[in-house]
């Protein structure tokens, strides 16, 4: 249900460059964090100093989850181990990530859950699965929607035309086309009552009644009225809302703390949030003071992750620390890069895919040559 901040592009905060570089991405497995990588076409994964853990070799790859990847070779599907070894083969048509130490795999149409050994603990027999969360999954047997428990027991029974996961102890439910919320006992919290909801997060969910959004909380009161085009989730107690084609923040309580005044806006981060006038960002604090003010314009930035953030100079990104000052430059180089995360940021530097680290070191690089990738490591 999440939206971009106005239905304008070209008013959206977030850059493409997230989606133009998703195979890079940051897991957390067992023995730290390792981050994927694709050369020619194929995928691995390397750990912080660059090092390959597990060397390119699969179609696609998900993200580490509780230490386990899912992995695609052909047309089956398996999982690898943080250190490397295929921990699970490849016989499945289609894997989803562990979560609460069960898989959901589908075989022959139908699927079910197995356990870290491959161990099957839930046989294939539904027609669609969800991950577990708060000790259930949703899941659809004879065109209804119910839940099971980690032991395959099924839980508040198949009635439901559609089911969400449990997030913050409720998960959402659809009747007759609108949107409620049930307990883990099955018990309606609240009934369904809104066009589209959200789930829960930090005791509030984003609903949508009579076309317009705003915020409930777990007693069904409006924390924000439905007054709004839009409404974020909250972030670092603030969510931005849209009305009338401008942007401002509400609080926790629901009252005004910005008031709409920018074309664009991002949620909260470190204290601070993006806001965009005309053609140009700045960073503002929960009050809609501005916070900084660089010797320059910029037409590009992101949110601050790590204690840094992106803005785009003359084709190519700098990061900044919260002083506005130039951390990280590579000159005349053009260059895109997404955020930090645990560490490293991933990019690409004329013709080289890359990561980096908060000094601005190439940590690892593949570089193309000829429709040749020739893979290399900073010593």
């Amino acid at each position: 249900m999440e939206r971009p901040t106005s239905r304008n592009s070209s008013k959206i905060i977030f850059l493409a460059l997230a989606a133009l570089l998703a195979f890079y991405s940051a897991a957390h497995a067992a023995d730290g964090y390792l981050y994927k990588i694709c050369v020619n076409q194929k995928y691995g994964f390397i750990d912080k100093t660059g090092k390959v853990v597990i060397k390119p070799a699969f179609e696609s790859a998900a993200d580490f989850s509780e230490g386990m990847a899912v992995i695609t070779s052909g047309d089956k599907t398996g999982f690898v181990s943080a250190s490397g070894n295929l921990a699970i083969k490849l016989q499945y048509d289609a894997a989803r990530n562990f979560s609460e130490g069960l898989a959901a795999v589908r075989i022959a149409g139908k699927w079910g859950y197995i356990n870290k050994k491959g161990e099957t603990i839930i046989a294939p027999r539904y027609e669609t699965a969800s991950n577990f969360s708060e000790g259930l999954a949703a899941v659809k047997k004879d065109g209804v929607y119910g839940f099971i428990d980690t032991r395959g027991e099924e839980a508040l029974g198949f009635k439901y035309e559609w089911v969400s996961e449990f997030k913050d102890g409720l998960a959402r439910f659809k009747k007759d086309g609108k949107y409620g919320f049930i307990d883990k006992t099955g018990k309606i919290s609240i009934k369904a009552a809104f066009e589209s909801a959200d789930d829960f997060y930090a005791g509030y969910a984003i609903v949508m009644q009579n076309g317009r959004y705003g915020l409930i909380d777990k007693k069904a009161a409006f924390a924000a009225q439905p007054v709004y085009d839009y409404i974020s989730r909250f972030k670092e107690g603030a969510a931005f809302f849209e009305e009338n084609k401008k942007f401002g923040f509400v609080g926790g309580d629901g009252k005004v703390i910005v008031k709409p005044q920018f074309d664009g806006v991002s949620v909260f981060s470190e204290g601070l949030a993006l806001a965009k006038t005309g053609k140009y960002y700045k960073y503002i604090d929960k009050t809609g003071k501005t916070f900084l003010v660089p010797g320059f314009k910029f037409k590009d930035a992101a949110i601050f992750i790590e204690g840094l953030a992106r803005i785009t100079l003359d084709k190519k990104n700098v990061f900044i620390d919260r002083q506005g000052r130039t951390v990280i430059d590579f000159k005349d180089k053009k260059c895109f890069f997404t955020d930090f995360k645990n560490g490293l940021a991933s990019g690409y530097i004329q013709d080289k895919n890359v990561y980096i680290n908060k000094a601005g070191k190439i940590i690892w690089a593949d570089t193309f040559k000829d429709n040749a990738i020739e893979v290399k490591k900073n010593k």
